[in-house]
């Protein structure tokens, strides 16, 4: 008994340590998630999935954040990007996630199209060709958020893998 209790020790001591060894690799690659949606349960389901992933979240509302529709005159003046993903939904008050994420490359936002994704219901023909010429993800709602999990997850390895065309 005394020996199986050592091995159950040893065991748990070893998981530990390669746990904590886990952890730290994934806080060198930690994202900045930046998510705009404009129901508040699905706004909070985001932030606490991503945040336990070990990410750092901003998630708003509105788009009225970004600099960008601040001054609708001005370039980005940013010198590099806000967030390595950013995540909208189509249906926003002011304007759809797809018309955001035009007007930011239009004004030269920094974050690459291709990490950008895009959250809805149905979406028109000529939408799904926007959002194709954009470059950006789409999931359709309704939607498991571990689809979107894993599509940040997918991002992360190519923004770590040192990808040119994605960061």
């Amino acid at each position: 008994m005394l020996t199986f209790l050592l091995c159950i020790i040893k065991h748990t001591h070893s998981w530990v340590a390669l746990h904590r060894r886990r952890l730290a690799v994934a806080d060198d690659k930690k994202l900045k998630v930046i998510i705009f949606e404009h129901d508040q349960t699905i706004l909070n389901r985001f932030k606490g999935l991503f945040n336990f992933k070990g990410h750092d979240v901003l998630s708003y509302s509105e788009p009225d954040t970004c600099p960008l529709l601040t001054d609708m005159q001005c370039d980005c003046p940013k010198d590099s990007p806000c967030a390595d993903v950013l995540i909208a939904d189509m249906q926003m008050g002011k304007m759809s996630g797809l018309e955001f994420f035009e007007h930011q490359r239009k004004k030269g936002c920094k974050t690459p199209d291709g990490n950008k994704l895009l959250l809805g219901e149905e979406i028109t023909a000529e939408q799904q060709r926007a959002i194709k010429n954009l470059g950006c993800g789409f999931i359709k709602k309704p939607f498991n958020a571990y689809d979107v999990a894993n599509w940040v997850e997918r991002r992360a390895t190519i923004i770590y893998e040192g990808s040119p065309t994605m960061h």
